[in-house]
């Protein structure tokens, strides 16, 4: 089977080398090469969520960040990251939720429910931090996401990958942050 079979079976688009101009502060601009993890993502935010490519990328190349906030209601506003590191091959997604204040509610009451909740969450983690919780899930992917570091090759990471934990987090970490404020309160 060719490369080529391999991305169309899992929703790879073809490879096309993308760049992203940057404009600094002094009004110099910068070009960056996007390259595999980053472009996986990119392709998730434009492809599928149909949003505008708001990625950051870093100077160097090597990092790649969207940041998409959500509302289940009017009080509570939740901030979604994605991060593609691409030296160390590796995608994570954190949601952190405005409405949580983990010094509320006694230590011993915050940790028994975070196991409990770990217990049964299909991919991820909550996770107490800055007195306030998230959900964290993340994928290796070495040796998956590309041959060619300067993208000049076949690779297979599907945008499907990034939809996946996108959907879960966005359907799950509502309702487990609804249960904690109900602790909270």
């Amino acid at each position: 089977m060719s490369s080529q079979n391999e991305s169309n079976e899992y929703n790879i688009p073809p490879v096309t080398p993308l760049t992203q101009m940057d404009m600094k502060e002094d009004g110099t601009s910068i070009v960056k090469r996007v390259r595999p993890l980053t472009y996986a993502l990119m392709t998730f935010v434009k492809n599928i969520l149909n949003e505008p490519d708001t990625i950051n990328i870093s100077d160097d190349e090597m990092e790649g960040e969207w940041n998409y906030k959500f509302s289940i209601d009017d009080d509570t506003v939740y901030n979604l990251y994605i991060n593609t590191y691409e030296e160390q091959e590796l995608i994570t997604l954190d949601v952190y939720v405005s409405t949580i204040d983990t010094e509320l509610v006694d230590e011993v009451l915050v940790n028994g429910f975070i196991v409990a909740v770990n217990l049964y969450l299909k991919i991820g983690q909550i996770q107490k931090i800055n007195n306030s919780l998230r959900f964290r899930a993340s994928l290796a992917v070495e040796g998956i996401a590309s041959q060619e570091k300067n993208y000049s090759g076949p690779h297979l990471i599907s945008p499907k990958l990034f939809a996946n934990m996108f959907d879960y987090a966005v359907s799950e970490f509502p309702n487990i942050a609804n249960d904690f404020i109900m602790l909270q309160d």
